[in-house]
């Protein structure tokens, strides 16, 4: 992922959510109320989110 491409997909979060960057190089993102809503990674890895059911899944890689 090029950072032009990561400035893009965080400009189209929603205002009030946060992220958070870590030093494994991912970027936890928050709903309001602190709910993680998943993960963006800078590695290569696709996108990965947690279901309204608490389980995990994973993005489809458009590339």
């Amino acid at each position: 992922m090029t950072v032009a491409e990561l400035i893009t997909l965080l400009g189209e979060l929603p205002q009030h959510w946060y992220i958070d960057g870590n030093k494994s190089g991912s970027l936890s993102l928050y709903e309001p109320g602190g709910y993680r809503y998943g993960w963006l990674f800078t590695d290569g890895r696709p996108a990965r989110f947690v279901t309204h059911h608490g389980s995990r899944a994973w993005a489809e890689d458009e590339s």
